[in-house]
C-alpha cells in the first residue's frame, strides 16, 4: 500500500480503486484514512445499498469495535456497527483478527 495515506483522495477515485484501497489496508489507521477519503469523495457519507452512512460515525464505530475487540469485549458479529460498503466491515474484522492473533 502507498506510504502516504493522507493523500488518498482524488476526484478520479473509482469504486474499484476504493475497493483496492480498503482491501490493501493492513492497520486500523490505514483503514480509517481510506474511510475518510471515501467520505471526502461522497460529501461526508459512505454510500450504502439502501442508505448513506455518516463517515465520522463509521470511523468512530470502526475504532470502537477495534479497541474493544483487543480487550476481548467484542466478537466478530458485533462488527455490524460498520457498513459493509466497499468491504469495510470485512476488512475491519480481518485487521482486528490478525492484530489479536499477532499479539
Amino acid at each position: 500500500m502507498e506510504s502516504n495515506y493522507e493523500n488518498l483522495y482524488s476526484d478520479e477515485m473509482t469504486r474499484e480503486h476504493i475497493y483496492d484501497l480498503v482491501n490493501n489496508s493492513e492497520t486500523i489507521e490505514e483503514l480509517v484514512l481510506v474511510m475518510a477519503a471515501i467520505g471526502k469523495k461522497y460529501g461526508g457519507k459512505i454510500p450504502g445499498k439502501t442508505r448513506d452512512f455518516d463517515v465520522e460515525k463509521q470511523i468512530n464505530n470502526a475504532k470502537l469495535f477495534y479497541s474493544l475487540s483487543l480487550e476481548d469485549e467484542y466478537l466478530a458479529e458485533d462488527a455490524n456497527i460498520v457498513t459493509r460498503s466497499f468491504g469495510l466491515r470485512q476488512q475491519l474484522i480481518y485487521i482486528t483478527y490478525y492484530t489479536i492473533l499477532n499479539k
